[in-house]
């Protein structure tokens, strides 16, 4: 049975107005560190902003000392109910760090002071995590694969843009940009803004906005091979061109993802070590690994050879550029 995230706990105390003196959100989605860090600080001091105010503070690194946020935290609140402190990527939580001082403290802190520290990492055998733990929520934020809980996500943030997100759009958007939800978040905004105008948002837009590394453009076209949908692939293949992208630079970039494909198809050793040897950038292992389902080895092998003899005939003069690769490019989605 699959494991609820933790993150639903503090949705629901958030929600029922329950609140912890302490909080630790920890864990490698950026996103919901960072979304979940002003839930929680808007929560305890509504419409206070970080620029202004005198009970809201926010220190990052070794900006404060020990010694120095144990004296904040005892300082009485201005005129309010509650000082809030947040505290972001310091080194209090490294390995080496045992921060007695903080750790005894937050055992007992002063009942009108509330932490929120944001970490990316953070060791549980350290007695601070574990004096958090006792007295206060640590919360892991593990990265979301599950691409329908995406969907749902992406489509909301659409929806409160007044925008229907299309299914095929937010397929077409997870294959590319991964499941980051931090990535995601900001091409949502840059599709949002591209579609003003209109009240959906379509594959297209995904495709005109969304796709703008050459390489990622090129992925587009061996999934659409895969497919045997031509029509994608030359689209595809005309908005390189149109972007000044020079033919063999193109016809390199579609040698390259087959290469990566035969790579997987061979299983040639553990995924993360193969994507970091052909420079495979996070989120795109994924990728790779269902059109890898789609490829076979041989149809790889066969495609790279076809990508050579297409390359010989261009530099020999026997076929123009944009000619060569537009006849490769229909023979392979042939």
């Amino acid at each position: 049975m699959e494991k609820t995230p933790e993150y639903k706990g503090l949705e629901r105390e958030l929600k029922q107005g329950i609140f912890h003196q302490i909080y630790l959100l920890t864990g490698p989605e950026d996103y919901l560190r960072h979304y979940y860090r002003d839930r929680i600080r808007e929560a305890l001091m509504p419409g206070e902003s970080m620029e202004g105010s005198m009970n809201l503070h926010y220190y990052r690194g070794r900006e404060i000392s020990e010694e120095a946020l144990i004296d904040l935290a005892e300082t009485m609140p201005f005129f309010a109910e509650r000082r809030v402190i947040i505290l972001e990527e310091t080194a209090f939580f490294k390995k080496g760090w045992e921060n007695e001082k903080l750790a005894a403290y937050l055992a007992s802190p002063a009942p009108t002071v509330f932490f929120i520290f944001v970490e990316r990492e953070a060791d549980k055998r350290t007695k601070l995590v574990k004096a958090i733990g006792a007295e206060g929520m640590v919360v892991t934020l593990e990265a979301v694969k599950d691409r329908n809980t995406l969907f749902v996500w992406l489509a909301q943030m659409a929806a409160k843009a007044g925008k229907k997100l299309e299914a095929s759009a937010a397929a077409r958007l997870l294959d590319f940009a991964g499941t980051d939800m931090m990535t995601l978040k900001n091409e949502m905004e840059k599709l949002i803004c591209y579609c003003m105008e209109r009240d959906r948002i379509g594959e297209k837009d995904v495709l005109a906005i969304c796709i703008d590394n050459p390489e990622d453009r090129v992925f587009a076209m061996i999934d659409s091979i895969s497919e045997k949908q031509l029509n994608n692939v030359m689209k595809d293949y005309q908005e390189l061109l149109l972007k000044r992208e020079a033919p063999l630079k193109i016809l390199s970039l579609v040698a390259r993802q087959y290469r990566i494909l035969l790579h997987f198809a061979e299983g040639r050793g553990n995924e993360r070590n193969i994507a970091k040897a052909l420079g495979i950038r996070d989120g795109f292992v994924q990728k790779y690994r269902r059109l890898a389902g789609r490829i076979s080895r041989e149809e790889a092998m066969l495609a790279l050879e076809k990508c050579a003899m297409t390359d010989e005939s261009i530099k020999t003069g026997r076929i123009s550029d944009q000619l060569g690769i537009e006849t490769l490019l229909v023979e392979l989605a042939g």
